[in-house]
């Protein structure tokens, strides 16, 4: 069972990366939100083709394969810092990893 984490950042309110999980490669598009005071992301495919949008950033297992699209696997929001808080607006890529479980 392997984990990949996902390059967060937590410089900038707004970024997006490709990244490869299970061979296969994804757009992520990370934001925050101030009215919820909570991080979002959406999914594509390479091509940009949207897969999930709006998905709030919680701490917990998300489980991603609800379509042939999707990866396969889980993507995993931890508080490294075990205080169970949900990440705040510099939290992602610091206190707050993502990581993925194939």
């Amino acid at each position: 069972m392997a984990v990949s984490l996902l390059p967060l950042r937590n410089d900038t309110a707004v970024y997006s990366f490709i990244t490869t999980l299970t061979g296969v490669d994804f757009g992520f598009r990370f934001y925050w939100n101030d009215q919820d005071a909570a991080w979002y992301f959406d999914l594509s495919d390479a091509t940009g083709v949207p897969l999930l949008d709006g998905v709030r950033v919680v701490l917990g297992t998300l489980a991603l394969r609800s379509s042939t699209a999707l990866p396969f696997g889980y993507l995993i929001c931890v508080d490294q810092s075990n205080t169970h808080t949900e990440p705040g607006l510099t939290d992602l890529g610091a206190r707050v990893i993502i990581g993925y479980l194939e």
